[in-house]
């Protein structure tokens, strides 16, 4: 039986343990991150030309979300039944589609961790303005809401107060972490 010199054996095991290091350094995917908890909700944000404002989750509000491998969706409110629904990403995981029943909403994703998912929406100046003006369809009802809701968040201190008509950016989002 043939052996290794003696001087190729140290550097067999330091290839050896660079391979192990290399499988324990790697990321988890996006679905792993998703996947391996369940999360519950934490607080919404929303975003108005680049201010932010937060808006923690009411105690009695929390729902808890299990997404599983597979697909399925599972919420549960803090009272009540647990819903089903399916999950996806979608355009390379960067958008988040959660189907509940009848219902079907895109959602971009703006954080994915294993300590934090933060998902939404996100509207351009061209949408804003035609949403103050009162077209756009649900999608500019909701644009209306952001806005007129926009009392209800903390946002830092001396964050200028802009007019619906100079809003140029909108974003919204919910965040959740884990349980």
């Amino acid at each position: 039986m043939k052996t290794l010199p003696a001087t190729l054996l140290p550097l067999a095991l330091l290839l050896s343990l660079a391979a192990c290091k290399k499988d324990e350094d790697k990321e988890p995917s996006k679905t792993d991150n998703l996947t391996n908890t369940t999360w519950k909700d934490s607080q919404d944000f929303l975003q108005l030309n680049g201010a932010t404002g937060t808006r923690a989750t009411a105690a009695g509000s929390v729902n808890t979300y299990q997404f599983a491998r597979d697909g399925k969706l599972t919420v549960t409110p803090p009272s009540g039944p647990a819903s089903s629904g399916t999950w996806a990403f979608a355009s390379n995981e960067t958008q988040l589609v959660i189907n509940n029943g009848s219902t079907s909403k895109t959602y971009e994703v703006f954080e994915l961790s294993k300590d934090k998912v933060s998902f939404g929406y996100r509207y351009n100046q061209t949408q804003v303005q035609q949403a103050v003006a009162g077209g756009g369809g649900s999608e500019g009802q909701l644009i209306r809401g952001l806005i007129l809701s926009a009392g209800g968040y903390t946002f830092p201190a001396g964050t200028p107060t802009t007019p619906a008509a100079q809003l140029t950016s909108i974003q919204w989002g919910q965040t959740v972490v884990p349980k």
